[in-house]
C-alpha cells in the first residue's frame, strides 16, 4: 500500500508511568504492637492491661527505625468461601507491604489436604517459598506473609471455647501449618524484616504448645515493659475495639472470613463493637503515627467504602504516645485497575466480552493436541479464531460458540498472544489472574504452568477464580494458553480470562480506549503509507527515530462499507508489514497478535486469514507497532484482501473518519 492509504497516527514511549514510588526517608521512631488468637490471655501478663480475655497469645510485632509501610491484619479467615475472597480481594486491592494473618488459617482441623485452598489460594502471592499450586508465590522472592497459630491450625482438640489446658485436650497436631507456611517451621518465632524497620515476636499459646504458654515459659516476655502501644488479636468472628489505661488498644479481628458470631456482655472499656460484615484491618504507619483502621468488605470497586473504625497512635518527639480517632474518610483511593488484555480499566462485570480474539480448538480426549500446545514457538494457525466470551449454554451471551459437550469434544484450548516492550516485564511482576470457566481451567504462560483451578465442576462466574500470579512475562511476544475441561452431557461450557494490573496510567501511555471506534484521533498525525524510517524502504511519511525514546506507534484508519459488504467481507487475508511487532485491532476487538519479538520489516511479516467482523458503516482498523531501543528502523504496512469477481462497491477508506447514511462517504 506505499503512497496508498492515509493513517492517523500517534507515538509514545513505553510503559514510563507504570511501576512503584520509591520510600520515604528513615526514621529513627519505634512502634511496637502485639498479637493475639487464642482464647486465654491470662497465660502472658501484661500488667495494668487490665481483664482482656477474649484472646490470648499469637504474637508481637515491633517496628524500628520506620519510614513508611502498609500492612493488612485478617483473622480467622481459612474457610476457602466467598466471605473470604471477598476480604482477599479487599486486602489485594489495597496493595499492602505484607499481611499479618492472626489465627486460624486453616478450618476445621489444621488439614494438610485443607490448607493450600484455604491460604495459597487467596494470599498465595504474599507467600515465599510457597508449596502451592496457585501460582508461583511473593513475586519479591521474599516473604511478606507472616501467621499466626489459632486452635483450628492445631486440630482444635481442646476446643473454641476451652481457655485451659488439660491432658485429655492436648493432642493435636501442627505439622501442616509447620510445613506449609513460611515460618522455618517453628511455632512460635521472631524475625526481623525490612532491615530493622519490622520485628516481629509470633507467639503460640494453644494449650497443646509443649513449651507452655505461662508468663515464666519460653515464650513469657514483658512485652508492656518493652514498650508495646497496641494488641491485636483474633478468634472471636467479630471485630472489637477496647481501650484501657489512657487509651491502649486492645484490637479483636477475627472477621476475615468464617461465620460472624454476635457479642456477649461488653469487656470494660469497649469502644467499637461491629459483627454485620466480614472485613480486615489495614495498618498504616510512618513516622510519627499510625493509622489501624478495620474495613468491612461491601463494596467490591471500592476497597475503602465501607470503614468501621479509625484508631489513631501518635508518637511526639519526646514523652508518652498519644491515643485517638482517625478523621472521618478513608485513604486515597487505589490506582485503578487495567486489563492487560484489552488495554483498558479492568471490567469485573462483563470481563473482556467482545474485546479479545483468542485462537482456539477443541479436542475428546485430554491429549488430543501436541504436547507443546501452550509453548511460544507452537503454531496455532490451523487454530479457529474466535472473540470472547468463548462458550455454550444459557449462563451468558457468547459471542464465539464451542462445541456442545454431546459432540464429545470436552476439552478446549486456547491460546492468545501479549507483545510487551521491555520495560513492561519488570513492571507486571505481578498480575491479578481472573478466570471464567465452566469447568476447570488450567493456564500456562510461555509454557509453563502459572495456575490450575481447584474445583472439579462449577457453573461460570465472573471470577471462577481470582489469584495474584507472577507471570513470568518476557520483552517481546508471551503466550497465554488455558486449556478448559468439561464434563460428558454437560449443559455449558465458558471460557474468559484477564489479567489485571495497578497503575496510575494505562499501559502504553495512551487513551486506553484509543482502538475504539468512538475514541477522537483529530489530534493525531495524518501520514500515506509505508510509514517508518531506515534505510529498508522508501518511506512516505517518517516515524520518530528510536533515539527520541519513541517506541511506540498508534496508527488508526477508517473503512466506510456499504450495508452489503460486511457478508461479503466474513473472511479476509490479514497483511502485515512491520518493524518490529504489531499488534491489529478492528473496531476495538483485537483481530491478531504478531507472535514474533524481533523482525527486519518485509512484504509481509504476517499473512493470515482472519474474520474482521466488520459492520455496515464506519469500522476503525487500529495498529499498535513496538519498537525495540536503539533501533536504526521502524516500519508500517497494511492490507486485508478478498476473494471476489470484481471490487466491492461503495468502499471507502480514510484517515479522518466516515459519513454514513445511505451512502458512505469520508468525513
Amino acid at each position: 500500500m506505499s503512497n496508498g492509504a492515509l493513517w492517523s497516527l500517534t507515538h509514545l514511549t513505553g510503559l514510563t508511568r507504570l511501576g512503584l514510588s520509591g520510600a520515604a526517608a528513615s526514621s529513627p521512631h519505634t512502634w511496637p504492637l502485639i498479637l493475639f488468637h487464642l482464647p486465654g490471655l491470662q497465660h502472658l501478663d501484661l500488667s495494668n492491661a487490665g481483664n482482656f480475655n477474649s484472646s490470648s497469645v499469637a504474637g508481637l510485632v515491633q517496628l524500628r527505625r520506620l519510614t513508611s509501610l502498609d500492612l493488612a491484619a485478617v483473622g480467622d479467615y481459612g474457610v476457602d468461601n466467598s466471605n473470604e475472597l471477598k476480604v482477599a480481594n479487599m486486602i489485594a486491592a489495597w496493595g499492602v507491604d505484607g499481611v499479618l494473618a492472626l489465627g486460624d488459617n486453616n478450618y476445621f482441623v489444621g488439614s494438610n489436604s485443607t490448607i493450600d485452598a484455604q491460604v495459597g489460594k487467596y494470599y498465595g502471592s504474599f507467600i515465599y517459598p510457597y508449596k502451592g499450586t496457585y501460582g508461583s508465590g511473593s513475586p519479591t522472592g521474599t516473604n511478606r506473609f507472616w501467621p499466626i497459630t489459632g486452635n483450628h491450625d492445631w486440630g482444635n482438640t481442646c476446643g473454641d471455647g476451652n481457655s485451659g489446658c488439660s491432658a485429655s485436650c492436648a493432642t493435636g497436631s501442627l505439622a501442616a501449618h509447620l510445613w506449609y507456611m513460611p515460618v522455618g517451621g517453628k511455632a512460635y518465632y521472631n524475625k526481623v524484616l525490612a532491615g530493622g524497620l519490622l520485628e516481629i515476636f509470633a507467639l503460640d499459646s494453644d494449650c497443646n504448645q509443649r513449651d507452655g504458654t505461662s508468663p515464666t515459659s519460653v515464650q513469657g516476655q514483658p512485652f508492656e515493659q518493652w514498650g508495646a502501644h497496641a494488641v491485636f488479636s483474633a478468634h472471636d468472628h467479630l471485630y472489637e475495639r477496647i481501650t484501657k489505661n489512657a487509651g491502649f488498644p486492645y484490637f479483636v479481628n477475627g472477621a476475615g472470613g468464617q461465620s460472624l458470631n454476635s457479642f456477649g456482655t461488653p469487656e470494660s472499656g469497649s469502644a467499637v463493637r461491629y459483627s454485620t460484615t466480614h472485613g480486615a484491618q489495614l495498618l498504616t504507619i510512618n513516622a510519627t503515627t499510625a493509622d489501624i483502621a478495620f474495613y468491612a468488605a461491601t463494596d467490591a470497586t471500592n476497597p475503602y467504602a465501607s470503614q468501621v473504625d479509625c484508631y489513631r497512635l501518635t508518637k511526639p518527639a519526646s514523652g508518652a504516645v498519644a491515643y485517638s480517632s482517625c478523621a472521618a474518610g478513608a485513604p486515597p483511593p487505589a490506582a485503578p485497575q487495567y486489563s492487560l488484555l484489552t488495554g483498558a480499566a479492568a471490567d469485573d462485570t462483563a470481563g473482556t466480552y467482545n474485546r479479545v480474539m483468542w485462537r482456539y480448538t477443541s479436542t475428546a480426549a485430554a491429549g488430543g493436541v501436541d504436547p507443546a500446545w501452550a509453548a511460544t514457538s507452537f503454531a496455532d494457525t490451523s487454530w479457529k479464531l474466535g472473540a470472547t466470551r468463548l462458550g455454550y449454554g444459557n449462563d451468558f451471551v457468547y459471542n464465539t460458540t464451542l462445541p456442545d459437550a454431546v459432540t464429545g469434544l470436552l476439552h478446549h484450548w486456547f491460546r492468545v498472544y501479549v507483545c510487551l516492550p521491555p520495560t513492561a516485564p519488570a513492571a507486571l511482576s505481578s498480575v491479578r489472574l481472573k478466570v471464567l470457566s465452566d469447568n476447570t481451567a488450567e493456564v500456562f504462560i510461555n509454557g509453563l504452568r502459572a495456575y490450575t483451578d481447584p474445583a472439579a465442576d462449577h457453573e461460570p462466574t465472573y471470577w471462577n477464580s481470582l489469584v495474584n500470579i507472577a507471570p513470568g512475562f518476557v520483552a517481546g511476544v508471551n503466550v497465554i494458553a488455558v486449556h478448559v475441561t468439561n464434563t460428558a452431557g454437560s449443559s455449558d461450557a465458558a471460557m474468559d480470562l484477564d489479567m489485571t494490573y495497578t497503575s496510575t496510567a494505562a499501559a502504553g501511555g495512551i487513551d486506553p480506549a484509543w482502538a475504539a471506534t468512538s475514541f477522537a484521533d483529530a489530534a493525531w498525525k495524518l501520514g500515506a503509507a509505508r510509514l517508518g524510517y531506515g534505510n529498508d524502504f522508501v518511506y512516505n511519511t517518517t516515524l520518530p527515530d528510536a533515539a527520541t525514546g519513541l517506541l511506540h506507534h498508534w496508527f488508526r484508519v477508517y473503512v466506510c462499507l456499504p450495508a452489503s459488504a460486511p457478508a461479503a467481507l466474513s473472511s479476509v487475508r490479514l497483511k502485515v508489514l512491520s518493524d518490529n511487532t504489531a499488534e491489529v485491532f478492528i473496531n476495538g476487538l483485537r483481530a491478531y497478535t504478531d507472535p514474533a519479538a524481533d523482525h527486519e520489516p518485509v512484504y509481509w511479516n504476517t499473512a493470515v486469514n482472519i474474520s474482521p467482523g466488520f459492520v455496515a458503516g464506519s469500522n476503525v482498523i487500529a495498529v499498535h507497532v513496538t519498537n525495540t531501543a536503539g533501533s536504526s528502523d521502524a516500519a508500517m504496512d497494511l492490507d486485508m484482501t478478498y476473494v471476489a469477481a470484481a471490487p466491492l462497491p461503495g468502499v471507502v477508506v480514510s484517515a479522518t473518519g466516515c459519513l454514513c447514511s445511505t451512502t458512505c462517504a469520508p468525513r
